[in-house]
Formats: C-alpha cells, sequence, structure tokens
C-alpha cells in the first residue's frame, strides 16, 4: 500500500505543463522548464488569415487568438490582422461584443493570397 500512495503523491505534486506549451530544460540548470521561444512571421500570419478566411468565412478576434500555440504568435496575429486593415484587405466589425474578422468583398482574394506568398517566399 505505500507504494500506491508514494505515486499517487508523485502525480498530484507533480506540476502540471500547459498542454500547448513548447518547453525546453534551461542551459543553467536542467531541472528546470522553461518557455521555448518561438519567433512568428506576421507576413506568414498574413498568409494564414487569408487563407483561413478567403473562403468567405467570419471569424472573431477571439477565436483566432485561441489558434495560437503561444503569445508570440497572438502578437503575430494581432499585427498581421492590423497590417490587412491598413492594406485595405481585411474588416473588423463589432457585433454582439465581439469583434469579427473578414475579408474585403472588393478585390481578387485569390491574388491577394499569391502577392502574399511571394513576399514571404521572397524574404
Amino acid at each position: 500500500m505505500p507504494i500506491i500512495l508514494s505515486n499517487l503523491a508523485a502525480i498530484v505534486n507533480t506540476p502540471q505543463l500547459p498542454a500547448r506549451a513548447v518547453y525546453i530544460r534551461a542551459a543553467s540548470s536542467p531541472d528546470i522548464l522553461v518557455p521555448r521561444r518561438i519567433i512568428y512571421s506576421v507576413r506568414q500570419k498574413s498568409i494564414q488569415l487569408i487563407a483561413l478566411l478567403k473562403t468567405g468565412s467570419v471569424k472573431t478576434l477571439s477565436e483566432l487568438y485561441a489558434m495560437s500555440l503561444s503569445r508570440s504568435e497572438v502578437v503575430a496575429t494581432f499585427i498581421a490582422v492590423l497590417e490587412l486593415c491598413a492594406a485595405g484587405n481585411l474588416t473588423v466589425t463589432e457585433s454582439d461584443g465581439q469583434m469579427q474578422v473578414s475579408l474585403c468583398d472588393d478585390g481578387d482574394i485569390d491574388l491577394l493570397f499569391e502577392a502574399a506568398q511571394e513576399l514571404v517566399y521572397n524574404d
């Protein structure tokens, strides 16, 4: 019986890591886990948003942020939304307290998508 209790105590006392976070061992102390730095390209995130919204779907900002796996990806999503709005390719409207994001109806979405991809691959 003591073996079962000790295993239970180990399980209960083990800190649970967020399922979506990515951790690495700290160089100074291998028993410490630290979040791995992940850098996201705003242009790449813009392409993802265009691909997601080009079917005519409407997403809320909360839904877009929930798809992000890290805080830096949330920041890249926010900046990509701002850039696409400034370029006139994206609209953000408020409905029932939620900010809804959709692509503008004017213009060819496929051309926009191809232009964004060329910018990423020519860097």
